[in-house]
């Protein structure tokens, strides 16, 4: 019984190929002119990165801090350091019209608190202004405080287990000045500023990776959305009545209607994979794409439920979206986990287990039962409110 209503769905929505193709098609459409707006938008803004740095203290060890850091090759192409004008104070060029991204004042003292020990603060404001390059300047500059800190360190170490016994002035200030900015080289020459392995080792998604997770978790969500609104049975209450007369149990009802979705997201879940795949060299993963299944009938199930609860059709779309809308965005799929701070693990543990695929290989078995069984309790559920919320 369960298979022939679910070839009757299917012959109903394809009897309007030119509106499930639509369904399919608008919102890859919309997707790629919003990524494209916002990449322009971004590209615009980042093109060049411009830091002011006014070194107040002005020393030999600054100097050749800020030079390194201008001639590193892995920012050099996008980040433009400009020297402020001594003369002019701090809060000239916080109060002035320039577009920088970050401000960075290094302070008057700075070297000399550095040979003796002293962990001295640099001062950075940021441009809330033009907040994509501050965050990538802000990003650059925490990363440097790293090096900065080992240098700190080796100057310190040198300085208390050598430097001090030394009874010429000239000699220790020569001295630390000459380990100052060998310890400066050494930390920021040892590798790249940037480790673009960092995100693996870290057990982080890396940017490519979340922008595969977010793109075709929206490009799900919207194409099942609109799928559900455009081929949404009318007179349910009517159709309800009709399948009681022959025996179909909402059981069964509530089944077609999650197989028909569901095998529904399979085809185009698959079919998507294979072009990420061939056009944007995107892995092709088994694994990965099991878990796809599972979101989609995690969403199918929310749809089913809110739709057994009520009678209004236009209600149970609109408490699904609001549902789904928070579930994808608490989850990591919209937003990467990092910035969730306050957020249960437990509401992130189906991005753990995209994480866990696409960082290891391994398959997050525990978590695809519970989700399978969640999704059967769902059904179960959805299947003792929809005769009574469709004949109320």
């Amino acid at each position: 019984m369960v298979l022939h209503m679910l070839l009757y769905e299917w012959k109903r929505t394809l009897k309007r190929p030119t509106l499930f193709l639509f369904v399919i098609i608008f919102p890859i459409v919309l997707l790629l002119v919003t990524g494209l707006a916002i990449y322009s938008l971004a590209k615009e803004e980042v093109d060049q990165i411009d830091i002011l740095v006014l070194d107040e203290d002005e020393t030999f060890e600054t100097t050749t801090l800020i030079d390194q850091l201008e001639s590193d090759e892995t920012i050099n192409e996008h980040v433009n350091f400009i020297r402020g004008d001594q003369p002019q104070s701090i809060d000239y060029y916080l109060n002035s019209n320039a577009r920088y991204a970050a401000i960075v004042h290094v302070p008057a003292g700075f070297t000399a608190d550095l040979r003796s020990g002293i962990n001295r603060e640099i001062d950075v404001y940021l441009n809330e202004n033009i907040a994509i390059s501050s965050s990538l300047a802000h990003m650059l500059l925490e990363s440097g405080q790293n090096y900065i800190s080992a240098a700190q360190s080796g100057v310190n170490t040198v300085n208390q287990l050598y430097i001090k016994s030394l009874d010429d002035p000239d000699e220790r200030r020569s001295f630390v000045q000459q380990m100052t900015v060998h310890f400066t080289l050494l930390t920021l020459g040892r590798n790249n500023f940037f480790e673009l392995d960092e995100s693996l080792e870290s057990n982080m998604l890396s940017w490519v990776q979340q922008v595969y997770l977010s793109g075709t978790t929206v490009l799900l969500f919207l194409t099942y959305l609109l799928f559900v609104m455009m081929f949404q049975q009318k007179n349910d209450a009517v159709i309800v009545k009709r399948w009681s007369l022959i025996q179909v149990t909402p059981l069964k009802r509530i089944f077609t209607m999650f197989f028909h979705h569901f095998s529904f997201s399979v085809i185009y879940l698959l079919a998507l994979s294979i072009i990420l795949h061939f056009l944007f060299n995107i892995p092709f993963n088994f694994f990965v794409l099991i878990q796809w299944f599972l979101l989609a009938a995690i969403l199918h199930g929310i749809y089913i439920f809110c739709y057994s609860l009520f009678k209004n059709q236009s209600l149970s779309l609109s408490l699904f979206f609001i549902v789904s809308s928070f579930f994808l965005l608490l989850s990591g799929f919209l937003i990467p986990p990092i910035y969730l701070t306050n957020v249960p693990e437990l509401m992130t543990l189906f991005h753990d287990g995209f994480k866990q695929l696409l960082l290891t290989g391994d398959a997050p078995i525990i978590l695809w039962g519970v989700l399978f069984v969640a999704v059967v309790l769902i059904i179960f559920l959805s299947s003792l409110f929809y005769q009574r919320g469709k004949l109320q």
